[in-house]
């Protein structure tokens, strides 16, 4: 596909540079790392051929082979590599605004099982077309936020309309509940807060309410709901070697290097240096993640 009137696209105020608006397609080698970040968006990620090696908070080193697709959430910790030359679909979203997608989300509450375990789903045909029309559009230079907004609902219809509510509902875990707006605020704001107070603040509600809705919607409370996020994330930074413990305590805002140290033995019954050691022994995280 070859697109005419190129200045006429790239000079509207809607176009965006590649990688800026919701679908990215990528090419990359065998043994390309993906760097270490913590995800700024939610993701969708189409492995359309070769493979990859994925790594995350909550699972490790989980292959996912050309023709499946997986999902990354918000504010999450990922690392990886490429096993085979991989071509790669991405789409990212910060939140639904589609009332009939929020709704059919929120649907897929009681379908949802009671752990989270990694299970890429296949691409199934109506899915490959799908993919195969945007990587035309995407080579073409087609980067209006416009057609990637349409494109975007049109694939989460072709997801609704393709896999079973139990797939959708293991695909989409981390993002499932009974209040799609209450979840997506707090996975939105938790990482700005410093304690439940601030968070429930930041979130719009009283301390009171914040704290009945959180308990309906996640199962705990905040601070236990935070304090394991924080874990969680503190885990995978220590896994990368690369970063100063200096600079951790700095990036989560603890108070000194000694409250850390406190914390790890607290949590995980080691010092974040024994940890580390341990974490890059095994392997867990060995990996960077940043191409998205």
């Amino acid at each position: 596909m070859k697109l005419l009137h190129v200045e006429e696209h790239i000079s509207c105020s809607h176009y965006m540079p590649s990688g800026e608006a919701g679908f990215r397609y990528i090419e990359m080698s065998q043994g390309t790392f993906l760097d270490h970040e913590i995800a700024s968006y939610n993701y969708l990620i189409f492995v359309m051929a070769g493979s990859l090696e994925i790594s995350g908070e909550t699972f490790t080193r989980e292959k996912v082979r050309g023709g499946e697709f997986f999902f990354v959430v918000k504010n999450c910790c990922c690392s990886g590599r490429i096993l085979e030359d991989a071509n790669v679909m991405v789409c990212k979203y910060d939140h639904l605004k589609n009332l009939c997608d929020k709704f059919t989300f929120m649907k897929l509450a009681s379908f949802k099982k009671e752990r989270f375990e990694f299970a890429p789903l296949p691409v199934k045909e109506v899915l490959a077309k799908f993919l195969e029309l945007m990587t035309i559009y995407l080579q073409a230079g087609g980067n209006c936020v416009h057609l990637h907004a349409i494109k975007q609902e049109e694939l989460l219809w072709v997801l609704r309309a393709t896999y079973e509510k139990e797939e959708l509902a293991a695909l989409f875990y981390p993002v499932i509940g009974r209040s799609l707006n209450f979840r997506d605020k707090v996975m939105s704001n938790y990482k700005s807060a410093g304690t439940a107070q601030q968070l429930a603040r930041l979130c719009g509600y009283s301390r009171q309410q914040f704290n009945k809705l959180f308990m309906v919607e996640f199962g705990e409370s905040p601070f236990l709901w935070m304090q394991k996020r924080l874990m969680l994330h503190i885990k995978t930074r220590l896994a990368d070697e690369d970063i100063p413990l200096g600079d951790i305590v700095e990036e989560f805002g603890l108070s000194s290097l000694s409250h850390f140290i406190r914390l790890c033995k607290k949590h995980f019954g080691k010092t974040p240096a024994e940890l580390r050691v341990e974490l890059i022994e095994e392997q867990l995280n060995p990996y960077k993640f940043k191409v998205l």
